[in-house]
């Protein structure tokens, strides 16, 4: 194995390690970003490096279109993963981020990159169809479905007062949405 990797264009460095055992790749959830995973880097053994799946449309890739599709972010995310030559990796995804890292699984297996992990979290088997059509809704059952789900439904009301914060979140919420909701395995 070659020496340290570094962070693409999908995925951002949380914890480097020189010559790790495993390289952990977390898969974000709708609406969320690679930085979630900072903590949970900073708590794992020392050998494991890892990495978090950055989704174009927030945080340093604002300003890039949602790829509102399942299939073509697990392409896009294993392109960059097979640069990295034979390291094992894991993949850790929740929610929506648990569905692309299966894919990401599948691709993976496909190009004889198997990982040596899969571990997904708050959500339904693959083949379980996601009846649902919050993407193509008003802004408010977007919100009213983050006020649902999240930890601290205020975090989330805040989107109905500021509305310049809501038109620069939501897109991204709703092409994350739009990908659940129309992923068929």
């Amino acid at each position: 194995m070659e020496g340290k990797i570094t962070g693409t264009t999908w995925l951002r460095e949380m914890r480097g390690v020189a010559k790790p055992r495993v390289v952990l790749v977390c898969f974000p959830p709708g609406g969320g970003s690679a930085s979630a995973y900072r903590p949970l880097a900073q708590r794992l053994p020392a050998d494991v490096a890892v990495f978090a799946v950055q989704y174009p449309g927030r945080q340093d890739r604002l300003g890039e279109p949602m790829l509102p599709d399942i299939p073509a972010l697990a392409e896009r995310v294993t392109a960059d993963l097979l640069i990295y030559g034979p390291r094992p990796l894991a993949l850790f995804g929740h929610s929506m981020g648990a569905t692309v890292a299966f894919e990401t699984a599948r691709r993976l297996e496909a190009a004889e990159r198997v990982p040596v992990h899969l571990f997904v979290s708050g959500r339904s088997a693959p083949d379980a169809p996601y009846l649902g059509n919050l993407h193509q809704g008003p802004d408010a059952d977007l919100i009213a479905n983050l006020e649902q789900l999240a930890n601290d439904p205020a975090s989330m009301a805040i989107l109905r007062s500021e509305p310049r914060l809501a038109e620069l979140l939501l897109p991204a919420v709703r092409g994350d949405y739009q990908a659940v909701e129309t992923y068929s395995y």
